[in-house]
């Protein structure tokens, strides 16, 4: 039994003589937290299979995976049966605080047997989770779904600590509290391979969208460790039959003060290949104060910033890692079809490099305020050798239909660097 004090201090019960106050002192005793053991690539909720661990599990608790049956050399698939009322979801981690360790094991979590058409294989419904190492593929619905809850770590920054999320119809990682709005915040995904294999060198894809946050703020995508940096590499596929899936989609009037920095997006895990086309970001109307920081993206595809008050610095856009080399010619680059938006800054830290795309940037639509300043548009990172975009650097442009085009923006300042 572990003992845990807890000061409790209330600055009532004061005396007109002495301004004394009255400090308690709260002692609580709980017992240690559990590990609880899979020893078995079993579905059938007996002792040993992930399904009862799941049931086991209570605040605090870790679960891990025996590596006799489940060694890290070779994969181990428990193929998830519908059982669960019709469905193969596995229970859900609503207790807090519960750590899922596939660390060092090569656990694979595969849906292709599920009968329904929404199983998520985890879905998180409460705080302080963590969700580590495992390869999540085959579900009808997203690979990880959190719809309430904060401060949920999936991934980690550690080897081995990322999850490998890919061929699911659904999204790859969904944050979605459009049932609650405000319900999930502040989750962390950190060191996943999303949309590619294990190597990180082969695209695999999700149908729906890589990462979807919806109606959920103050979560981080990356983060500026290296070992941080998610790698998302979304296949071109339709879903639904509408619109296209993104590699990060953002949505939602609630979904403000997002960040998404330090990933590879539509590249491998070397940066110097190009592994996906479609929109690599789409920032939605009604999004605001997302920050787009420090990211890789190819040059096959397209961030859309159609929300408002929202910042990009620091980001490389059509080349490799290394600033120099190009990684496909798509559409435009970035569109902006939202208002108060920043691309660059004065300081090279938050200097753009957008080249070897289509168009640069495009303005679109009856927007305004929006700053440009500080970017290298059709050069490498050095900014002395040409890297040039297809057709604009910047291209501003009235919708069709529209009685007003963009108007008071800013391309550029007064001075050296803007």
């Amino acid at each position: 039994m572990q003992t845990k004090r807890f000061f409790l201090w209330l600055p009532g019960l004061l005396t007109a003589t002495s301004l004394a106050a009255v400090v308690f002192f709260l002692m609580i005793d709980y017992a240690g937290a559990n590990t609880l053991v899979v020893t078995s690539a079993a579905d059938d909720g007996s002792s040993g299979t992930l399904r009862w661990a799941l049931l086991q599990a209570a605040y605090g608790d870790t679960i891990t995976f025996d590596p006799a049956a489940f060694p890290g050399t070779q994969p181990v698939t428990i193929t998830l049966q519908n059982i669960n009322n019709g469905s193969c979801s596995l229970p859900v981690l609503n207790r807090g605080s519960v750590t899922l360790d596939a660390v060092n094991t090569w656990v694979v979590l595969d849906g292709s047997a599920c009968a329904d058409n929404w199983s998520s294989a985890l879905t998180v419904s409460s705080d302080g989770n963590v969700i580590q190492g495992l390869e999540i593929i085959h579900f009808p619905g997203s690979g990880i779904f959190i719809d309430i809850g904060r401060n949920n770590l999936i991934g980690g920054s550690l080897p081995g600590e990322g999850n490998v999320i890919h061929s699911n119809i659904g999204n790859g990682i969904l944050i979605d509290s459009y049932n609650q709005p405000g319900a999930a915040q502040e989750n962390i995904i950190v060191g996943n391979i999303i949309g590619l294999d294990r190597s990180g060198t082969t695209a695999m894809g999700n149908l729906g969208d890589g990462i979807r946050i919806q109606q959920s703020g103050s979560n981080r995508i990356g983060g500026t460790n290296p070992g941080e940096r998610n790698l998302i590499a979304n296949l071109n596929m339709v879903y639904p039959p509408e619109r296209l899936g993104s590699q990060i989609d953002i949505i939602g009037l609630e979904a403000v003060y997002n960040v998404i920095q330090g990933n590879y997006i539509g590249t491998d895990t070397s940066g110097t290949k190009s592994m996906s086309n479609g929109y690599h970001l789409r920032v939605e109307r009604g999004v605001q104060f997302t920050t787009i920081e420090g990211n890789l993206f190819n040059g096959n595809g397209m961030i859309c910033l159609h929300g408002d008050n929202n910042v990009m610095i620091g980001n490389i856009i059509g080349l490799s890692a290394d600033g120099m080399t190009p990684l496909g010619y798509g559409d435009k680059a970035i569109e902006v079809g939202g208002s108060n938006n920043s691309i660059g800054g004065p300081s090279a830290y938050e200097r753009n490099v957008i080249s070897a795309s289509g168009s640069g940037i495009a303005i679109v639509g009856d927007v305004s305020g929006n700053v440009v300043r500080g970017n290298y548009i059709g050069t490498d990172v050095s900014g002395e050798n040409p890297a040039p975009n297809n057709t604009d650097g910047i291209l501003i442009m009235q919708n069709p239909g529209e009685s007003v085009g963009p108007h008071d923006n800013i391309i550029g300042g007064d001075f050296p660097g803007e």
